[in-house]
């Protein structure tokens, strides 16, 4: 997830950025709500009041692609519900999202967000499927191809079902032939 500095007043501008690696059409941006476990139970928890997406094709950000611009009356609060907002196939590299009016958190004000998702072709570009293998007897391995930057990554694997996530036993990481 992605939490800002704290700040005083609400309208300051904080942002987050997302380098996919390379050109994707992209179908749709959804936005998860964070859900932090040290502070009291809020959905919706910094969830940005106003906001704007923009989609760039090239790193220094110019001719930006408006996928939805809230930034004119204040948005209401989705609690623990994921926002969709439809990227019609535009395509891009570079997702921001840009808070340009904060959460009030206690007497103070933050942007937040669990998750950025970011769908190509109807699929979570950073996510993968798994087929149910049948029972705890029976077993298979899954590739799985990811691009990974130069330096520390992070691999989280979530359920994003009811049915639970898969069960792992063992993650390898090897370097693609080129």
């Amino acid at each position: 997830g992605y939490h800002s500095g704290i700040e005083k007043t609400a309208d300051q501008t904080k942002w987050v950025r997302v380098d996919l690696g390379s050109l994707f059409a992209i179908d749709e941006i959804r936005l998860v709500p964070a859900r932090p476990v040290d502070f009291p139970d809020t959905p919706g928890f910094g969830f940005p009041v106003r906001f704007r997406i923009g989609l760039f094709a090239t790193s220094d950000l110019s001719s930006p692609e408006t996928i939805t611009d809230q930034t004119k009356s204040d948005f209401p609060n989705p609690g623990d519900n994921p926002v969709s907002f439809n990227a019609r196939g535009k395509t891009g590299r570079f997702i921001q999202v840009s808070a340009t009016r904060l959460w009030e958190r206690t007497s103070d004000f933050v942007f937040a967000l669990g998750e950025l998702q970011v769908f190509v072709n109807g699929t979570n570009a950073g996510s993968a499927s798994f087929a149910p293998s049948g029972g705890w007897a029976s077993w298979r391995s899954e590739v799985v191809k990811i691009r990974l930057r130069q330096g520390a990554n992070t691999l989280r694997v979530q359920a994003d079902t009811g049915n639970g996530g898969p069960n792992i036993d063992h993650v390898a990481v090897t370097p693609l032939a080129l």
